[in-house]
């Protein structure tokens, strides 16, 4: 009887309408692929401090391959996560792909299905009113309305994540006319609980059905002003989901993150004691699993291979100037933002001394707006210049290297530096 519940509780999504409600640049490696597992990034997704004392010294980043991945949603909440299985990779272990990767990284072969997110308004949340459907979106993804019907109207059937059917009534009316949603979309916003701030997903697969979904908005003191304002982090072209989290304020005086990188004032979806056990797992070289959950603020801490190599081939500098990608509120607009590097430091010597797990301390050319990023993964930026500006002071030898150095060579000392096999 419990396995069977289990596997009702785990009944796995398809994957397009996981990654619509998940956000476009939301990245899920494929079974198969190469990826480096972070301990101190899953800490990260507790919320809380995780205490490793009781394991031995585990590696800062461990080298895995995909062996499963389920996409799957909260039946209580329509959130959406991951289960991915990991298994370490031997030191004689290489043949398999290093970057292949569902989401927006991979070549696609297919046409993708067409999706439309929304954020729902004070009004779309009113549960005793209708949804206003943005023109787009009612006539690329809703079936085709008959406008010469008087009025034109129609009931459209979308199915949820957990497969059940949702008939709204979808109108065309008012001065100057609009599509609305108006019977069944109370009984919708009552059910799903939804409030202004989350956004509605609608997906039409390839065959012409209809699907729903929901982002819940981030809310609470996990993201500080940086979720209030609706900016959420996202990779650039080393990839990755990413969001940063609040950092303590009363870190000491070095500007150190402890071992989950801050304290946190919310309780995360992970238990401390699920990372301790895959921690462990993880360093002695046998299969773990872990959950990962895409809106919940916190960075993605199973890296492409190939990503954290490219960035540790890097000499990064103090003065060197990058660009990032946020993602605003409206999931089809991105925007770039420009900083300078500011400090290459490992943010946790003692817990992690051989870490590049938010590396780079960064100023930003517009603070107001990313005031609480203030630490970064190196695979998360794109350099713009690599000569750092001439009034920062000298870079530390260690880290920047002479120019006589070829890039074999840089790789090496840096892999090197932070306790990676050259």
């Amino acid at each position: 009887m419990a396995s069977e519940m289990e596997e009702v509780a785990e009944k796995c999504l398809d994957s397009e309408l996981w990654h619509a409600c998940a956000g476009s640049m939301v990245q899920i490696p494929a079974v198969n692929s190469k990826v480096y597992y972070f301990p101190q990034g899953h800490a990260e997704h507790t919320c809380t401090d995780v205490d490793f004392s009781a394991l031995p010294r585990i590696p800062a980043m461990i080298l895995c391959r995909v062996d499963t991945v389920k996409f799957l949603a909260d039946p209580k909440t329509d959130e959406i996560y991951a289960k991915i299985r990991l298994i370490p990779v031997l030191n004689n272990e290489h043949d398999f792909e290093d970057d292949t990767f569902f989401g927006s990284s991979v070549v696609e072969t297919t046409e993708k299905p067409i999706s439309f997110a929304k954020t729902l308004t004070q009004s779309d949340a009113n549960n005793g009113g209708g949804f206003s459907v943005p023109r787009y979106c009612a006539e690329t993804i809703f079936p085709t309305l008959d406008l010469s019907a008087d009025p034109p109207v129609q009931t459209v059937m979308a199915k949820d994540v957990h497969g059940e059917i949702w008939p709204f009534r979808h109108i065309f009316r008012g001065t100057p006319k609009r599509h609305l949603l108006t019977s069944g979309w109370s009984t919708f916003v009552n059910k799903k609980k939804l409030v202004a701030g989350d956004s509605i997903v609608f997906l039409r697969e390839e065959s012409g059905a209809l699907c729903v979904g929901i982002r819940r908005v981030k809310r609470g003191g996990i993201g500080g002003q940086e979720t209030q304002s609706g900016w959420n982090l996202i990779a650039g072209n080393y990839g990755g989901s990413y969001a940063y989290l609040k950092e303590d304020e009363k870190s000491s005086s070095n500007g150190n993150l402890n071992s989950s990188g801050g304290r946190f004032r919310d309780k995360g979806k992970v238990s401390p004691e699920s990372v301790v056990r895959a921690s462990y797992f993880a360093s002695t070289g046998q299969p773990f699993e872990i959950v990962y959950y895409p809106r919940a603020s916190t960075p993605e801490f199973c890296v492409r291979a190939s990503s954290v190599n490219a960035a540790m081939s890097v000499q990064w500098c103090l003065g060197m100037r990058f660009k990032m990608a946020f993602e605003t509120e409206d999931p089809s607009r991105i925007s770039w933002f420009m900083g300078s590097i500011s400090t290459v430091q490992v943010a946790d010597p003692v817990r992690w001394p051989h870490s590049p797990w938010r590396l780079l301390q960064v100023t930003w050319d517009e603070p107001d707006l990313l005031q609480n990023v203030k630490h970064v993964n190196p695979w998360l930026v794109e350099l713009v210049s690599n000569m750092p500006v001439i009034h920062l002071s000298p870079p530390r030898k260690r880290l920047c290297l002479p120019q006589e150095h070829t890039g074999s060579q840089a790789c090496s000392i840096w892999r090197s530096f932070i306790g990676f096999p050259t």
